[in-house]
């Protein structure tokens, strides 16, 4: 969507995340493509997608914006999808609720609270395989060849962080998975 305006630029709006992390499998039963395996990528970029594919394919044909695009990817796969990252979210979540969740099964549910343990259990299964099969699917989408870890290490504390991309590395070491084919910006801000 866009403001009609002169200057309007345009916003995407997200719908439909209840079909995330695993939970259409809930519904649609255990089959690969309704779970961590599924090849989104293709299926948001198929030509059948005239209207939700077409602006990105167009814009993918840029390679600026391609280079962009898997490498916020990949970015993305380091640090807000990063599996260890989303279970600990996933972790915080249930014990946050977790005393009310009875309740709420009693008085709106038909099932047993067991069902909502079954829930979690399918996110967490997703946050740990989706990332491998999401830098499976922009290998081959892309025509990459492969992925390569790059390490980085701070030796002296307070001495300053890392840059990758987008994501400032504050810790002293730390590891992220990147294409090899696709050139990744470095760089080295000093604490001043």
């Amino acid at each position: 969507w866009r403001p009609k305006t002169e200057d309007g630029k345009f916003r995407w709006i997200l719908f439909d995340l209840d079909w995330s992390y695993g939970y259409q499998r809930t519904r649609l039963g255990p089959e690969d493509e309704n779970t961590y395996k599924g090849n989104t990528l293709t299926w948001a970029l198929g030509e059948d997608k005239v209207i939700t594919g077409t602006m990105l394919r167009k814009l993918l044909d840029n390679d600026q914006f391609r280079i962009e695009f898997i490498n916020r990817s990949a970015d993305y796969l380091n640090t807000v999808f990063e599996s260890e990252h989303v279970k600990q979210l996933i972790s915080k979540t249930q014990k946050h609720l977790e005393t009310e969740m009875p309740r709420h099964y009693d008085r709106f549910k038909s099932d047993p609270i067991s069902k909502w343990y079954e829930y979690i259990m399918i996110v967490e299964n997703f946050a740990q395989n989706r990332p491998f099969y999401m830098r499976k699917y922009i290998k081959e989408y892309f025509g990459l060849s492969k992925t390569v870890k790059i390490n980085t290490e701070i030796n002296l504390a307070n001495s300053g962080k890392i840059k990758i991309n987008h994501i400032n590395i504050n810790d002293s070491s730390w590891q992220g998975e990147y294409f090899s084919d696709i050139p990744v910006t470095l760089s080295a801000i000093p604490n001043i």
